[in-house]
Parts: C-alpha cells; structure tokens; sequence
C-alpha cells in the first residue's frame, strides 16, 4: 500500500531507487495508483538521483511496479478487465471507443499475443505508442493483468477407421481465489 509503506519497504519490496521512495512518501494520499504518474513525467530514469533528493517516478519505473502496488490496503477489488484475455471490442470500448480505441485495442492484443506472458504490468500501457498518463489515468482502476475466474473447454475426439468418430466435450467454469478452487459451472456432452 504506498500510502502506507515507508520508504524502505517502498525500495526494498519494489526495487526502486531511495529517491523515488522519499518521493511517493512525500506525495501521499493516493486515491489510485495512476496518482503516481503523470503528464509531465519522463519516460525512462535520469540516472542522476540523489538519495537525499525525491524523485518522480519514470513512466518506465512506474511501468515494473504498478502491478505491485496498491492504494486499497489489500482489499480486493471485484469486475475489474483483464487485458490480456479481453476482446478487442471491450478493449476498444473500454479504451473510449471510435477508430483510435479500436486501434489502441488492436496495439494491446497484438502485444500480449507477441510475448510469452502477456502484458505483465498495467502500467505496461504506458510504454505503447498513443496511451498517454491521461488516457491511462481513465482506465487505471478499471484493468488488470491477472484473473481469478476462467472457463475451461476441453474436447476429445474417438477416431475410427472411417476417417469419423465421436466427440465429448466439458466445460468447466473455475474460481481459484479460494483454496480449494471452486467449480461454479460445469458441462459435459456428446458431440458428433
């Protein structure tokens, strides 16, 4: 909670330097995450910081610790879009919609199927060519890279020497926020 860290937990849980940790404690009272950021922040680290001096936060830096971070002293927040399992449509809805949404969209799906992992970070956003902090203050609270609910499909096929052969198929709805996971959904049937 980075309203609440001190600046030692701050360096040592995200790795960032002491002059960024005296800044976020200095800057307190958070109401998002995106609150870190802004129109005016560069883009990569200066290299110059002093550990005395406070230092904004890098759109780069802010990038590696957003999905960290919180200001909800860990509570969960439900409904939030995951944006590396979203459509292109919520995405572009979600982005403001019209051709720059839609193109925006296509830019973060494009990107998550590219890497291996997906978008690790929300504050990855930052780093894609049209998402300015503005446009990522909007969604900020409203994202996230990681999911706690997922359907499951599976279809096996029988094959037969006439090139045909009978499918089942299961469906399965899991909710892994809870030890044992929970099924909230399940279906199994024949197909042909």
């Amino acid at each position: 909670d980075i309203n609440k860290a001190n600046e030692r937990t701050l360096q040592d849980e995200l790795g960032i330097s002491a002059s960024h940790a005296k800044w976020i404690v200095e800057n307190r009272d958070y109401d998002s995450i995106a609150d870190l950021v802004s129109n005016n922040s560069p883009k990569e680290p200066s290299g110059n910081s002093k550990a005395n001096s406070a230092e904004p936060l890098d759109l780069q830096t802010f990038a590696s610790i957003a999905d960290k971070i919180t200001v909800s002293n860990g509570r969960r927040t439900e409904g939030k879009v995951n944006i590396n399992t979203a459509s292109e449509v919520v995405l572009s809805a979600l982005l403001g919609g019209g051709d720059s949404g839609m193109w925006l969209a296509e830019q973060i799906v494009a990107s998550r199927e590219e890497n291996l992992y997906g978008i690790e970070s929300i504050g990855e956003l930052l780093l894609f060519e049209g998402i300015g902090v503005s446009d990522f203050k909007k969604i900020a609270d409203l994202i996230t890279v990681r999911s706690e609910v997922y359907t499951v499909r599976c279809t096996a096929t029988a094959v037969r020497a006439s090139g045909d052969g009978l499918s089942v198929s299961s469906e399965a709805v899991v909710d892994r926020s809870e030890s044992p996971y929970q099924i909230l959904y399940w279906y199994q049937g024949v197909n042909n």
